[in-house]
């Protein structure tokens, strides 16, 4: 990796933690009107880099290196498992948990750092650092050990899936990564046996509205009204207030049969546009265009018009939320008239949807 990635994946990392902490602060006031920001605490983001960048090899393995037992690295499950391998470990990865270690020793001792949290994954990482802890504080007898490690079980789903990046289904706190409807989508697809379980791990909702919203949500499961609180709460979690209700403009207007009276074309636009789902379209692009070529415009050319021809011709192109209303053939051109408060023109063709603002 190069300096220049490395230094913009630090940046990356540091703005996530900071809106992360911002946001999560804010809604857990707006769940708990009791919470005080002066009753938070405050944090600090610390770049292992700084106390690395003027260590040497040698200097290392001469200060600290006969605290380091290679028989009980060799033992944690984490490096067995890879020695057993065909892969095999490399030592940049064999030695990661010294480092790690040394990391947790210097923030114990700099900063007041006494406990680790990981997942169940860095379980051996952190007893490493505990116990080289340990080692080099007893060589102090006017100093006491008493540092700590926490970890999390993996999340997964009732049927047993894991959520991860090895997994294949991770989603990211960065909106440039994973939108936060992407966020919405993944919650709204949660098994009915989770939504209870991630209600508790995920939202800061009182427990008795939990109970309630699952009590509704177990009386009609094809509602999936659990499902939606769930990835409402997760979205305003990660990206704030507002998020998950605006994702919810958009799911229903795209999917939910009985959406056409329940948003105006204001909340829909502004849901859309927060998601960069709306192509500005003229009144003359309007006016001068056949369906096929107004799709084709809106895709971006990355659909041909000819295609579009044919999801006509087979009866797959509608205007609006409803398939009700048919694009019956591929001359129509569609007057300002039948657009959502005469603004907003919402075109299905097969399974993507396209949606377009009318400017002057």
């Amino acid at each position: 990796m190069t300096d220049a990635a490395r230094l913009d994946h630090v940046r990356r990392i540091a703005d996530q933690f900071i809106n992360f902490f911002n946001t999560g602060l804010d809604y857990a006031q707006s769940r708990n009107p009791l919470i005080e920001k002066s009753e938070t605490g405050s944090r600090q983001l610390k770049n292992n880099y700084d106390w690395w960048k003027d260590m040497g090899m040698l200097e290392f393995l001469a200060n600290y290196g006969r605290f380091i037992r290679v028989n009980q690295m060799l033992a944690r499950d984490s490096i067995k498992n890879r020695l057993d391998s065909e892969q095999g470990i490399g030592f940049n990865e064999f030695t990661y948990q010294v480092l790690q270690a040394y990391d947790f020793y210097y923030l114990n001792q700099h900063f007041g750092v006494d406990v680790q949290v990981g997942g169940n994954d860095q379980y051996g990482n952190i007893v490493a650092g505990i116990d080289f802890i340990s080692r080099l504080v007893r060589q102090d007898s006017t100093k006491e050990q008493s540092c700590y490690g926490l970890t999390v079980p993996l999340l997964t789903t009732a049927s047993g899936v894991k959520f991860g990046k090895s997994a294949g289904n991770a989603i990211f706190i960065d909106p440039e990564l994973t939108p936060s409807y992407q966020i919405y989508q993944f919650m709204y697809r949660t098994e009915d046996e989770d939504v209870q379980r991630f209600l508790y791990k995920f939202s800061m909702l009182p427990l008795s509205v939990i109970d309630r919203v699952v009590e509704t949500h177990n009386s009609n499961k094809k509602d999936r009204f659990g499902q939606r609180v769930l990835a409402m709460e997760m979205c305003d979690l990660i990206h704030g207030d507002g998020e998950g209700y605006d994702n919810n403009v958009v799911s229903k207007t795209l999917y939910s049969k009985d959406s056409d009276t329940e948003f105006n074309s204001e909340d829909i636009l502004r849901a859309f546009k927060k998601q960069n789902m709306v192509t500005p379209l003229t009144r003359k692009q309007l006016g001068e265009s056949t369906v096929p070529q107004l799709l084709y415009l809106l895709s971006n050319g990355s659909h041909s018009k000819s295609e579009f021809r044919r999801k006509i011709q087979g009866n797959a192109v509608y205007l609006g939320r409803k398939k009700d209303d048919k694009i019956e053939s591929v001359d129509t051109i569609i007057e300002p008239e039948r657009l959502i408060d005469g603004k907003l023109l919402l075109l299905r063709a097969g399974k993507e949807y396209y949606i377009a603002e009318l400017v002057d």
